[in-house]
């Protein structure tokens, strides 16, 4: 049984043990602005995509570049990105012309690069921060989400880019999960959308609910599949607070990687001036 196990530890983790984990709340951290200037938004609708680029180099890179000029991501407000590296990002913002903030979380030992989370917009980016997540994989790599305020035409949104562990008990998967929705309610933004590669094969309602007891939408309730391969699920997630049900949900499948890409439309709940309220959450556990 130990001589199965390991093996297969590895090739879920994709990775060896003993990564270079970025611990460090604030660094490295990589920025860059490459959007036109904005103009308000003529209709309330926020577009967003997610996707896991499984590493983004190479031959998967080049693909993902061609997947980056379609519609869904020449559309989007935001888009979230897992698996990538400094030098990719900045690729991909510069084609799309748009802003972005990237934090890597480690130093991934299966590539020598650079591995983590970043979020790309049309529009400035006020604010952001890097996420330290709870309980390293077995293989000791640690995960993150990635946070960001927009100015969206005058209105603020909160967008949060997300790699939930890979191997993982089911409860310290919520953990991470909960870790998320604790940060989404500091300053009671009145928009926030967190997406991403939840990994949530085995438990997904119970990560869902750790979004829905802050009153989240889950957008990707009913979606099925995001993965291709061994892992074949419903890992890739959007969740929503102060948005309406999307008016457009898509999935894109790539031979890029093995998830494919996440496209909403969310038009804004009215009124756009609400105010988010900010309940103490200890009681929700």
């Amino acid at each position: 049984m130990r001589a199965f196990t390991l093996p297969l530890l590895l090739l879920l983790g994709g990775c060896a043990f003993n990564p270079f984990n970025y611990r460090h709340p604030d660094r490295p951290r990589y920025v860059g602005s490459y959007a036109e200037a904005p103009v308000s938004p003529a209709e309330p609708v926020f577009s967003v995509a997610t996707f896991n680029f499984q590493f983004a180099y190479g031959r998967n890179k080049a693909i993902a570049l061609e997947l980056l000029g379609s519609a869904p991501f020449l559309q989007a407000d935001a888009i979230a990105m897992q698996e990538v590296d400094s030098i990719t990002v900045r690729d991909f913002a510069e084609k799309l012309r748009r802003n972005y903030v990237y934090y890597p979380a480690m130093l991934h030992t299966k590539t020598d690069r650079e591995f983590g989370n970043a979020v790309l917009s049309r529009w400035p980016i006020q604010n952001d921060w890097k996420l330290l997540l709870p309980h390293l994989k077995p293989t000791n790599s640690q995960r993150i989400a990635v946070g960001v305020d927009l100015d969206f035409g005058g209105t603020s949104v909160r967008v949060y880019s997300v790699h939930l562990s890979t191997i993982q008990a089911v409860g310290k998967r919520v953990d991470q999960a909960r870790t998320i929705l604790h940060d989404t309610f500091a300053n009671c933004p009145k928009l926030v959308v967190v997406m991403g590669d939840f990994n949530s094969l085995l438990d997904r309602s119970q990560v869902a609910e750790a979004f829905e007891v802050g009153e989240f939408r889950w957008v990707t309730r009913d979606i099925g599949s995001t993965t291709k391969g061994l892992l074949h699920g419903p890992l890739d997630h959007v969740f929503t607070w102060g948005f309406n049900a999307p008016t457009r949900l898509e999935k894109i499948e790539t031979s890029a990687s093995d998830h494919m890409a996440l496209f909403a439309e969310l038009p804004v709940s009215e009124p756009r001036q609400q105010t988010r309220p900010c309940p103490s959450l200890e009681d929700k556990g």
